[in-house]
C-alpha cells in the first residue's frame, strides 16, 4: 500500500486493542469486554468528576472506554474514547461532556 503505517489485509492480532487489518473492527469479534460495576449502572453521579468503575481483570494492560451520549434513548453523535491502564475513569477524562445528560459506556480490554 502507499502508506507504510496502514496495512489492509494484515492478520488481526487478538486482544491487543488495535485494528491491525484496518477494517474498522478491533480484534474481529474476539474482544475482551468489561462493564461498569452494578452499583453505578443507571445512577446519577454525585459530581461530573466522579470516578466510574468497571469490573477489573488480571493481566489487562489497557481499558478502552467508548462513551456515547444518549438522547431520547438513542446514541447521539460520534462516540468518545478514553484509554487508561486503570479500571476507572471520569467524564473529565473526555474531550467534552454535558451536565444533566445520559451516557452509555462500553469497555474493551487489552492484554
Amino acid at each position: 500500500d502507499a502508506v507504510a503505517a496502514i496495512n489492509p489485509g494484515h492478520a488481526e492480532v487478538l486482544y491487543n486493542g488495535v485494528d491491525d487489518n484496518c477494517d474498522g473492527n478491533l480484534d474481529e469479534g474476539f474482544q475482551l469486554l468489561s462493564n461498569v460495576i452494578t452499583a453505578q449502572c443507571g445512577i446519577t453521579l454525585a459530581a461530573i468528576n466522579s470516578v466510574i468503575q468497571v469490573t477489573t481483570f488480571p493481566n489487562i494492560t489497557m481499558y478502552r472506554y467508548r462513551v456515547y451520549k444518549i438522547v431520547g434513548g438513542v446514541p447521539t453523535g460520534a462516540p468518545q474514547y478514553v484509554e487508561r491502564p486503570q479500571g476507572y475513569f471520569s467524564f473529565t477524562n473526555m474531550a467534552s461532556y454535558d451536565y444533566a445528560s445520559t451516557y452509555s459506556i462500553q469497555v474493551e480490554l487489552q492484554r
